[in-house]
């Protein structure tokens, strides 16, 4: 038996979702066609919601996409007079995990990005602090040497004739 739907809103909710999906999963649209038996112009025309006998097609595109044809239908719907069949409330119930699943893979992205950009901070002031530091004692062996040849050409004068002749 052939469902039909004919809700414009929930027929776009279902070709989002197919295209959703099948971009999640990784399905090149000519891929998808030659599954299920379109070209791949056709099968755009599907996908873009121009093809008027779309749900003669739904039952393919759902197995391709390993999924229930009504789960295509819930993903995004407000509806909640819909009656799940075990096997899709499963699926369905699959899907939720894997979304947490990815939501926390998501979080634990952005703490890594939080803590790299705390050590990127962390690492930047050392280097402007010991940099600072290292200017500060090049100064500080600049002043020495000066002072050490000025001591040296003290040291170089010529002693004085009373010194030198005992007087």
């Amino acid at each position: 038996m052939q469902h039909k739907v004919t809700d414009p809103k929930q027929v776009q909710i279902i070709l989002n979702n197919i295209l959703r999906l099948r971009v999640a999963k990784g399905i090149m649209s000519k891929t998808m066609a030659y599954e299920i038996g379109l070209s791949p112009g056709e099968y755009s025309k599907l996908e873009g919601g121009n093809k008027h006998n779309w749900e003669k097609w739904w039952d393919k595109i759902a197995d391709v996409l390993g999924m229930d044809k009504y789960l295509l239908m819930m993903l995004e719907s407000e509806k909640p007079d819909i009656i799940l069949s075990p096997e899709v409330a499963i699926q369905s119930e699959d899907l939720i995990q894997l979304l947490k699943a990815l939501d926390e893979k998501d979080k634990a992205k952005e703490v890594i990005i939080e803590l790299l950009k705390a050590e990127l901070a962390y690492w930047k002031a050392k280097y402007y602090r010991e940099k600072e530091r290292l200017i500060k004692l090049e100064i500080d062996m600049e002043t020495t040497k000066k002072i050490s040849s000025t001591d040296k050409i003290k040291s170089k004068r010529p002693l004085s004739p009373a010194i030198v002749g005992g007087g």
